[in-house]
């Protein structure tokens, strides 16, 4: 939970395992020592888990007496988005906030989407952003998430809104736009690898050292992609994070975890 992840100021850097999909692999890296744990809820991506297989996940855990912080991963649709959407949707669509046209924990309903940056200026009306925020919101009290980590470029707008905590997901190619950062005033931010393709979790590395040039008093920051238990503690010492984040490094197949890499993992991350 967040007040026991941040009960101690002076700490090894915090680490989150993401991609979770089953109770075994949850409670492996909770008790492994992982401060975080993300369920993915963008439908067709390879580690999807439908919200309400996520909620019994999150209950069962807590129920166990797991502390970990509950991360749910959400990506924003463009308005207008929903028109062309496949029959079958790939790692680069984003995610209806509330699944595939069906709220969390009511009747079906047309898909809502959550507007990106700029939105306002493309058409998107006030009346969308007042259906995304409820949605949203759902999905983090339904689920029992501490933190929701969204990627697709909503609005700072948007984020506040939510009234939940929130780490805001950016794909890094290049030098880092603090100050786009900084207007968020988000719980914190992953820094994830680019791939023109998909929103989040590319597995690609880049150039860790960026990070360290944020500015003081940002708030939180969490390295993602390429990261691997022989990576970690390089990407820790370039980029000095509050924490790092890894999904497939981490895996012995997509939405499966290996449970001897996650300790590997976690003890590199705070050895360092």
């Amino acid at each position: 939970m967040l007040e026991d992840l941040l009960a101690n100021g002076h700490r090894p850097p915090a680490v989150k395992i993401c991609g979770l999909t089953n109770l075994d692999d949850a409670r492996h890296a909770w008790r492994a020592g992982a401060d975080l744990l993300g369920f993915v809820l963008v439908p067709g991506t390879p580690r999807y888990i439908e919200p309400a297989a996520a909620a019994s996940l999150v209950r069962a855990l807590r129920e166990e007496g797991c502390a970990s912080a509950m991360v749910g991963v959400l990506a924003c649709e463009p308005p207008g988005h929903g028109a062309h959407r496949r029959a079958r949707p790939t790692a680069a669509e984003p995610l209806h906030a509330h699944g595939r046209g069906r709220t969390l924990f009511g009747p079906p309903a047309a898909p809502v989407s959550i507007p990106p940056r700029g939105g306002e200026a493309e058409g998107a009306s006030e009346g969308a952003h007042r259906r995304a925020r409820p949605t949203v919101a759902a999905v983090a009290w339904g689920c029992g998430f501490d933190l929701l980590q969204l990627h697709g470029d909503p609005s700072p707008d948007v984020v506040a809104a939510l009234g939940v905590p929130v780490l805001v997901a950016r794909r890094v190619r290049g030098a880092i736009d603090w100050a786009a950062l900084a207007a968020y005033g988000a719980w914190g931010y992953v820094l994830d690898g680019y791939d023109p393709h998909r929103l989040g979790g590319t597995g690609r590395g880049w150039d860790w050292a960026l990070a360290a040039d944020r500015p003081e008093g940002l708030g939180r920051v969490l390295v993602a992609g390429g990261l691997t238990p022989d990576t970690v503690a390089d990407a820790i010492r370039l980029a000095r994070p509050w924490g790092v984040d890894v999904s497939s490094g981490v895996e012995e197949a997509p939405g499966r975890k290996d449970p001897q890499r996650v300790t590997q993992f976690i003890e590199r991350a705070k050895g360092v």
